[in-house]
């Protein structure tokens, strides 16, 4: 009977964790500081695991070890602030709040768009 063994990297653990707060529009870093009283931007790893727990992110423990060693500070501190930093970075476009001339997964360029005037009836008008 062979046995496959599955190693994932680091990138492809990203590439997850962006998506599921993609698909569903969530910023991790909130998740992060729920746990993070004082706001230094570092967690015990148990409540670095809890927060990812409650993002309703399916990660497998060896996903989670990869993420933990690459942002552990120490044995009591992982860094969510480099964690989110590299994410919204390198996976995330939330460049779009930043820059508005942005463009968008759809090619279309967010600044060109235009409102269009609608003439209202006199009713319309005192409903607003």
């Amino acid at each position: 009977m062979v046995v496959e063994v599955r190693t994932y990297s680091l990138d492809e653990t990203l590439k997850e964790l962006a998506r599921v707060c993609k698909e569903h529009s969530v910023r991790p870093k909130l998740f992060f500081e729920d746990y993070d009283r004082l706001r230094k931007g570092h967690v015990h790893p148990s409540k670095f695991i809890t927060a990812l727990d409650n993002l309703k992110i399916n990660l497998s423990k060896d996903k989670i070890d990869l993420l933990l060693n690459k942002y552990r500070i120490d044995d009591l501190k992982v860094d969510y602030v480099k964690l989110c930093n590299e994410l919204s970075e390198n996976y995330l476009d939330e460049k779009l709040e930043k820059n508005p001339n942005n463009i968008n997964e759809l090619g279309i360029n967010l600044a060109n768009l235009t409102l269009k005037n609608i003439e209202l009836s006199e009713n319309e008008e005192n409903t607003l």
